[in-house]
């Protein structure tokens, strides 16, 4: 197993929770996630849709990765 630089689990430890923290939102919407929401038009809707889409393949992706790594010899 490869060791990453300390600067690099840092980096993207930071770059996790911030998007975990842009995304929140409690079940009336208050949060960041729904204060923008609550702004956008309908084509900026469909744009956040297609980042969001995005941001949750390549999560579920990611999760792939770690179980695998975690799995791994060594």
């Amino acid at each position: 197993m490869n060791e990453a630089p300390a600067t690099d689990v840092a980096r993207l430890r930071a770059a996790l929770e911030g998007a975990r923290d842009a995304l929140a939102s409690d079940a009336s919407g208050v949060g960041p996630l729904g204060d923008v929401l609550a702004r956008l038009s309908g084509p900026e809707l469909a744009e956040f849709m297609r980042l969001a889409d995005d941001v949750k393949a390549r999560a579920g992706a990611a999760q792939v990765r770690v179980t695998a790594e975690a799995g791994a010899p060594g």
